[in-house]
């Protein structure tokens, strides 16, 4: 279901920006920006990680190769649960 008035972010008093919007039906083009990119973040850490475990070369950079993919995962998934909770907390 396509909105005709679409939004890039909602401004509320005091001057609050939210990117996710409260309701299901609804997105902003911000929020679509933001979830791309948490989950190129993920999709990449799995990259890596899939590197790091079929062809380890040094030990050094098969370690550093596990790191990073481990941290770009955790990072990813950590946005996209703040992500999915903040889709459900209405503004008070």
């Amino acid at each position: 279901m396509a909105t005709n008035n679409p939004i890039s972010v909602i401004y509320l008093q005091g001057g609050v920006m939210r990117i996710f919007v409260w309701n299901m039906l609804m997105q902003t083009h911000a929020e679509t920006i933001v979830v791309f990119i948490y989950y190129a973040m993920g999709f990449i850490g799995l990259l890596l990680y899939v590197r790091a475990v079929s062809r380890p070369s040094d030990p050094r950079t098969t370690k550093y190769m596990l790191f990073f993919s481990f941290l770009l995962l955790l990072l990813a998934s950590l946005g996209l649960y703040n992500g999915f909770v903040e889709k459900f907390i209405t503004p008070t």
